[in-house]
C-alpha cells in the first residue's frame, strides 16, 4: 500500500505524524472542552492550521479556580497521556510500527503540552499564571501578564534563534510583538 520505495517510507511516516499531531491537538482540547462541561459551560472545539482552541458558552460566572482548572486541563491531559505512551514504551517486543507511533506521541505530546505551559499569550500558561495570581489575590493585572508573555515570547525567539530553530523563532516573535503591543497600547505599531 505504501511501497517499498522511499517516497513510500516518506509518505507513511509523513501520515503517521500528521495523526499524531492531529490527536495530540484534539486530545488537549478535550481536556479543556470535558472540565468546561464540568462546570456547567457548552464547549465547542475547533481545529485550525496553527492549533486548536475551546470556546466555551458561559452559562455562568467562573471563579479563577475553575478557571485554572480549565486552562491547565489541556496540558494535564496530554501529559497524562504521555505518561501512559511512555508506560506502553517499556512493554518488550513492540512491533516496530507501533514503537514508532508511541514514541512519536509521546515526543510530540511531551512538546506541544509543555511549549504550551510557557506564559505567553494566547497559549495556556499564560492563563494559568493569570488564573493563579487571581486565585492567590483576587484580582489580576493582565497588563504584568502581557510584560510576563512579552519577556517570555522574546527570550524564546531569542533562544530558538541562535539554536537553529527558524520557524519557532519567527512563531514565538510574532507572540512576542503581539504581547508587546497588548502591554504598550500607545506605543507605535
Amino acid at each position: 500500500m505504501w511501497g517499498n520505495g522511499p517516497d513510500g517510507a516518506n509518505l507513511m511516516i509523513s501520515v503517521l505524524w500528521f495523526i499524531t499531531l492531529f490527536t495530540a491537538i484534539l486530545t488537549h482540547e478535550l481536556g479543556h472542552a470535558l472540565f468546561a462541561r464540568w462546570y456547567g459551560m457548552q464547549p465547542r472545539i475547533e481545529i485550525h492550521g496553527m492549533g486548536g482552541v475551546t470556546i466555551w458558552q458561559s452559562m455562568k460566572r467562573l471563579d479563577f479556580r475553575q478557571r485554572f482548572v480549565i486552562s491547565f486541563a489541556g496540558p494535564g491531559t496530554g501529559l497524562v497521556l504521555a505518561g501512559l505512551f511512555f508506560g506502553l514504551l517499556q512493554i518488550p517486543n513492540l512491533p516496530a510500527l507501533v514503537h514508532a507511533l508511541l514514541t512519536m506521541h509521546l515526543t510530540v505530546y511531551i512538546f506541544l503540552n509543555l511549549m504550551n505551559l510557557l506564559p505567553i499569550r494566547p497559549l495556556d500558561g499564560a492563563e494559568v499564571l493569570s488564573t493563579l495570581i487571581g486565585w492567590k489575590k483576587g484580582s489580576v493585572n493582565e497588563k504584568i501578564i502581557d510584560k510576563v508573555s512579552f519577556v517570555t515570547a522574546a527570550g524564546c525567539a531569542a533562544y530558538a534563534y541562535i539554536s537553529g530553530f527558524l520557524i519557532l523563532a519567527v512563531m514565538a516573535g510574532y507572540l512576542a510583538w503581539r504581547s508587546y503591543n497588548a502591554a504598550n497600547p500607545n506605543a507605535r505599531r
